[in-house]
C-alpha cells in the first residue's frame, strides 16, 4: 500500500493537454444496435471519426478537432458486418493535442465526443452518438487510466451534436456507470483505488480478483446495448514514481473594500471540505451503530416534533441531522418524518446510502403529498425519486390529476430520466424501482384518459416554452412527449381514440388562435368584429363538427352538436362555458387556480366549506389558453347598480329582515372570508373591483392573477380587499355576520397553516417553470408564501387570531388603497 501522496499540480504543469482516442467498441451482436442507434449503418464502412471538442469555464476552446482518416478493415475489427459478435467496430489510437496548457485549465473542463460516420452513397456525414468526459474528478483530480464511456444515441435523422444537452458532470456519470448498478460501481472504484496505490497489494489475490473484476464488466456490456468509446489519459512518473495532477489555481490579491492600503487575502481552503467536520459526521454515523434501544426524553420528542415540523424549504442544521440520525428508529413510526430523514443523509457516501435504503424500505408509509417533495431538485439520488414514485403509485387517480403540472416539472430534476428514454422498447412490465417520474407519468396515461389529454397539453407548453430559454429541457419534454405517444400505438383501439381526441383538439385551439389572429387583423367597431366571428365559427368546419369531442379544458365534458354556439357544452345537461384568450401567458393564472384548488380540498377535508368558486384554466402554448367562465358580475358593476345586497335582494330575495336568503348572505361571508385569506398567503396583487365578481347565489370570487407573491402595480397595497363597500354587505361593525367573517378567516388560516408544507412543496416544484412572478426573484419566491404562514407564531391560538384581526383592521383602515379605488372606479367608469 502506498504510503505516499505524489502529486503535481496543474499551474506547475505548462505543457499542452493531450489525451488518447483508442477505440469504438461493442459487446454484443451488431443487430442489436440498429434499434438503440437508429443512424448506424448496416455495413461497417470502417471510416467513423470522431469530432473532439474541449470546454473550460463554460466555453468552447478553440474548434473542434476530428480524428484523423483511418481505415478499418472487416477483419480489423473482429467480425463480419452482419454478424459481429464483439470487439472493436473502428480502431483510431490517436493522440490529439488541444490548444490549450494544463496550466489553463478551469476546474469544470470536459471534453465532448461525437462519433460520425460516411455514407457509402452520398459520402455525407452520419451523427451516429456523442458523449462526455469530465477531466477534473470531484475532489480535483485529473483522471487517469482508460476510460469506457457509453456512446449517447443520436434520434433518427438527426445530424447536429449538442454538448450541453445535459450537466457535463451528470451526463459523464451515466458515461461512466451506465448500467446503474452500485455493486458493479463500488468494483470499479475499489479498482481505481488499488491501480493508484491506496490498497495493500497481494500479488495472486490481485490477479485473480482484477481478472475477475474485467470479467463482470464485460458481462455488465454484453447486457446493454450501448456502444463504448475507449479513451486513454496520460500518466505522469518521475523515477518510475506515479504522480497525481491535482487542479490548482492561484487566487489573485485583491483590494480591500474598505481599507484600499491593505491587500485582501482569499483563504485559498474556503471553498473546500473542513476536516474536522468531516469527522465528527463519520463519528456520529458509525458510533451509534445499531442501537434500536435509544429513545428519546420528553424534551427531547418536543425537540424532535419542532424539527419535523419545519418546513421543507427551511434548512436543517448539522446539530439537527445529528439527532435525527440518532433517534431514526423511533422516528420510523412517524411518516411525516421520512423527509428529514432523507434530508439528513448523504447521499454520496455509498454505505451511508445503503443503510439509508433499509430504514425508507421499512419506514412508515408517506402520502402522496409528502412524496412530492423527494421529487424537487433537492433530491436527485434515483432511490430517493423511485421512493417518492412508488408512493405516488399508490395515490388516487385524482390527486395525480391534481399534482400533475408540480409532477410535470419535477422531469427536469429526474436525470435518470435519460436512461429511460434512450431505450426504444417501452416496457409496461418494468420494475418500479427501475423507473422514474417519466416512465410512470407515461403509464399512467394509458390507463387515464383524463390524464392523458391534460398531460398531452401540459408537456406540449413545456416543449414550447423552453425552445429558447433551454434547449435541452425541451428536448427532455419531447422525448417524454413522444414515448407518450408511441405507448398509446400500444393501447389498440383505446390508444387510437386517445390520439384522434388529441389531434382534433390541436385542430380546434389552432383553428381558434388562426380566427383570433384575422379578427383582430380586422378593422370596424366591435359589434363589427363580433358578428364576424359569429359568422366564421358557423361556416368553418373546424367549429361545426365537434360533436362529442372531448374539451381540453376538462376532458370529463364534450361539445354539444349545436355549430352556431361553439362555446356550449354538454354535461349532464348544464352549460359549460368557456374562453380562448390570445396574447397572455397563462401558466401563472393556472397555478394559482391550482393552488385555490388544492387548499379548498385541504378546507373541506377539515368540515370546513367555504364556498370557494375554483374555476378551471389550462394554458395550450405560452400566450395562449383556456379559461373558463362563471356567470357573474364585477364588484363595480355591482357597486354601479346600488350594491351587493340590493344585487342579492335582485336574485335571491326572501322574506327575512334582511330581505335576502339567508344562504345567498352565508355563501357571500364564507366565499370572502376564504379569498381573503388565500389571496393573502399567496400575495395576490393589483385587487380593484372588476376582478372581485358576485355570483347570483352569493358566492364571490376573483380573477386575473398577473401578480401574486407581493407584487403589486399600486403602492402600498393591504394585505387583504376589504373595502367598505365589501365590508358593509356584511353588516354593521360588530354584527353577528361580521364576527362569523373573522371566525371563518381565523379557521382557514388556521388550518392553512397546519397544511403549510404542501403549498411550499408545489410551490418548490413550480420555481423553474417560467411562472413570470417566480422567475423575477426564484430564490425568495419560496420564502415569500412562507412568511405569509406567520409559523413562527406556532401553534398559538391566541397569538394566530391576534394576527388575523391585525390583517383584517389593516385591510379595511387603508386610505390608500381607497384613494385608489376611486381613481379606478373613474377612469374605468368615464374614461373608458
Amino acid at each position: 500500500m502506498q504510503r505516499e501522496f505524489n502529486y503535481i499540480l496543474t499551474n506547475d504543469l505548462d505543457i499542452p493537454l493531450s489525451i488518447n482516442i483508442l477505440s469504438l467498441e461493442c459487446a454484443r451482436e451488431r443487430s442489436s444496435y440498429m434499434r438503440m442507434y437508429p443512424n448506424i449503418l448496416s455495413e461497417i464502412t470502417g471510416q467513423m471519426f470522431l469530432k473532439v471538442s474541449l470546454f473550460s469555464n463554460g466555453r468552447l476552446v478553440g474548434t473542434p478537432m476530428p480524428t484523423k482518416y483511418v481505415t478499418n478493415t472487416k477483419e480489423s475489427t473482429s467480425g463480419k458486418s452482419e454478424g459481429l459478435s464483439s470487439g472493436k467496430i473502428q480502431t483510431w489510437n490517436e493522440w490529439m493535442e488541444f490548444p490549450i496548457k494544463y496550466s489553463e485549465l478551469t476546474r469544470d473542463a470536459f471534453i465532448h465526443f461525437s462519433v460520425w460516420d460516411i455514407s457509402v452513397t452520398d459520402c455525407k456525414e452520419i451523427f451516429i452518438g456523442e458523449t462526455v468526459m469530465t477531466l477534473f474528478s470531484k475532489r480535483g483530480t485529473f483522471r487517469s487510466d482508460i476510460i469506457d464511456l457509453r456512446l449517447d444515441p443520436a434520434k433518427k435523422g438527426e445530424n447536429k451534436d449538442n454538448p450541453w444537452k445535459m450537466p457535463p458532470k451528470s451526463a459523464f456519470k451515466l458515461a461512466k456507470y451506465p448500467h446503474g448498478d452500485e455493486k458493479m460501481n463500488e468494483l470499479m472504484k475499489k479498482s481505481k483505488m488499488h491501480l493508484n496505490g491506496l490498497m495493500k497489494r497481494v500479488n495472486f489475490l490481485d490477479k485473480i480478483s482484477l481478472s475477475e473484476i474485467e470479467q463482470i464488466k464485460a458481462d455488465k456490456k454484453r447486457k446493454c446495448n450501448w456502444l463504448y468509446l475507449s479513451i486513454k489519459l496520460p500518466a505522469f512518473t518521475y523515477d518510475t514514481n506515479p504522480y497525481t495532477l491535482v487542479f490548482y489555481q492561484e487566487e489573485p490579491m485583491l483590494p480591500h473594500p474598505f481599507m484600499p492600503f491593505v491587500s485582501a487575502y482569499v483563504d485559498p481552503e474556503q471553498d473546500l471540505e473542513n476536516l474536522y467536520e468531516t469527522r465528527h459526521y463519520e463519528m456520529t454515523r458509525n458510533c451509534q451503530g445499531d442501537d434500536r434501544s435509544v429513545k428519546p426524553s420528553a424534551q427531547m420528542k418536543h425537540h424532535l416534533e419542532k424539527i419535523i415540523k419545519k418546513p421543507s424549504c427551511v434548512p436543517i442544521t448539522p446539530e439537527e441531522r445529528d439527532v435525527i440520525w440518532k433517534f431514526r428508529y423511533w422516528l420510523m413510526k412517524f411518516p411525516s418524518a421520512l423527509t428529514k430523514f432523507v434530508r439528513c443523509i448523504n447521499w454520496e457516501i455509498e454505505e451511508e446510502v445503503n443503510q439509508a435504503k433499509k430504514f425508507m424500505n421499512n419506514w412508515a408509509l408517506c402520502d402522496a403529498t409528502d412524496a412530492l417533495e423527494l421529487l424537487s431538485d433537492q433530491f436527485v439520488h434515483p432511490f430517493v425519486r423511485s421512493y417518492a414514485v412508488s408512493r405516488l403509485q399508490e395515490a388516487d387517480d385524482s390527486v395525480i390529476l391534481l399534482f400533475l403540472p408540480q409532477l410535470v416539472q419535477s422531469l427536469r430534476y429526474e436525470v435518470s430520466a435519460f436512461l429511460i428514454l434512450t431505450s426504444k422498447e417501452f416496457n409496461m412490465e418494468q420494475s418500479l424501482e427501475d423507473r422514474g417520474v417519466a416512465s410512470f407519468l407515461v403509464e399512467k396515461s394509458t390507463k387515464n384518459r383524463e390524464i392523458a389529454i391534460l398531460l398531452y397539453w401540459y408537456l406540449k407548453v413545456e416543449i414550447e416554452a423552453n425552445e429558447r430559454v433551454d434547449k435541452a429541457v425541451s428536448e427532455l419534454f419531447k422525448d417524454i412527449f413522444n414515448k407518450m405517444l408511441l405507448a398509446f400505438d400500444q393501447l389498440g383501439a383505446i390508444g387510437r381514440e386517445i390520439k384522434m381526441t388529441i389531434e382534433h383538439q390541436l385542430k380546434l385551439v389552432n383553428g381558434l388562435e388562426n380566427l383570433a389572429k384575422s379578427i383582430a387583423d380586422e378593422t370596424g367597431r366591435i359589434d363589427y368584429k363580433r358578428d364576424l366571428c359569429i359568422q366564421r365559427l358557423s361556416e368553418d368546419e373546424t367549429f361545426t363538427k365537434l360533436h362529442s369531442l372531448s374539451l381540453p379544458l376538462d376532458p370529463t365534458l364534450t361539445f354539444a352538436t349545436s355549430a352556431h354556439y361553439v362555446h356550449e357544452l354538454n354535461s349532464a345537461n348544464d352549460n359549460y362555458t368557456l374562453l380562448f384568450k390570445r396574447g397572455d401567458d397563462l401558466r401563472q393564472d393556472q397555478l394559482v387556480v391550482q393552488m385555490i384548488k388544492v387548499m379548498d380540498l385541504v378546507l373541506k377535508k377539515e368540515k370546513l366549506d367555504l364556498c370557494l368558486t375554483p374555476y378551471s384554466v389550462l394554458a395550450t402554448s405560452p400566450n395562449e389558453g383556456f379559461v373558463q367562465f362563471i356567470k357573474a358580475y364585477p364588484f363595480r358593476e355591482v357597486n354601479n347598480q346600488g350594491g351587493i345586497r340590493a344585487m342579492l335582494k335582485k336574485y335571491r330575495p326572501a322574506k327575512t329582515p334582511e330581505d335576502i336568503e339567508a344562504e345567498a348572505l352565508n355563501n357571500y361571508t364564507k366565499s370572502l372570508a376564504g379569498y381573503s385569506i388565500i389571496c393573502y398567503i399567496l400575495g395576490i396583487g393589483d385587487r380593484h373591483m372588476d376582478n372581485l365578481l358576485l355570483c347570483e347565489n352569493g358566492k364571490m370570487f376573483h380573477v386575473d392573477f398577473g401578480y401574486i407573491l407581493g407584487r403589486d402595480p399600486k403602492p402600498f397595497p393591504p394585505p387583504m380587499k376589504l373595502n367598505s363597500d365589501i365590508m358593509n354587505a356584511l353588516g354593521v361593525e360588530d354584527c353577528d355576520r361580521r364576527k362569523m367573517f373573522v371566525t371563518y378567516c381565523y379557521s382557514a388560516f388556521s388550518i392553512l397553516r397546519r397544511n403549510a408544507n404542501l403549498i411550499l412543496n408545489l410551490f418548490q416544484l413550480m420555481l423553474d417553470a417560467g411562472i413570470p412572478d417566480i422567475a423575477v426573484e426564484r430564490d425568495k419566491a419560496v420564502e415569500k408564501v412562507l412568511q405569509r404562514f406567520h409559523l413562527d407564531l406556532e401553534e398559538d391560538e391566541e397569538k394566530v387570531y391576534s394576527k388575523v384581526i391585525s390583517l383584517i383592521n389593516e385591510s379595511t383602515s387603508d386610505r390608500i388603497a381607497a384613494i385608489m379605488d376611486v381613481a379606478h372606479d373613474f377612469k374605468q367608469n368615464y374614461l373608458n
